[in-house]
């Protein structure tokens, strides 16, 4: 689906419409015709398509408590979209985004807790 800004006239655009994909790069905002993408079906592509079914069952796993903690969660901690608009994560959504991360990063974090506020030094 596309998602198109509007202002005077219609300042951004992203997505697909019809046929139509519409994009930006450094060059600027542009447009092409739509073709279906390949599937390489890479090992990292392979790797990380596993990682998200994993996540994925384990979502399913997590009490209530838990569910409503990752969806407050969620609620207290928009991110932004493609055209920078502000958005709120489903709980799963964030639970996966999250955790994939973390497996990512190599890091230790208990995967049904939800992140700690953020501390710079």
């Amino acid at each position: 689906m596309a998602k198109v800004a509007f202002g005077g006239g219609v300042s951004q655009a992203s997505g697909k419409i019809g046929g139509t994909v519409y994009s930006r790069n450094k060059g600027g905002a542009y447009f092409k015709n739509w073709v279906v993408p390949t599937n390489p079906q890479t090992s990292k592509q392979t790797a990380q398509r596993t990682l998200l079914a994993q996540k994925s069952a384990a979502w399913r796993s997590l009490t209530t408590e838990q569910r409503t903690s990752w969806q407050t969660w969620a609620n207290d901690n928009p991110i932004l979209d493609r055209l920078g608009a502000s958005i709120v994560l489903t709980g799963a959504q964030a639970y996966n985004k999250i955790n994939i991360n973390r497996t990512n990063a190599s890091d230790a974090a208990t995967q049904s807790d939800t992140p700690g506020t953020a501390t710079f030094t």
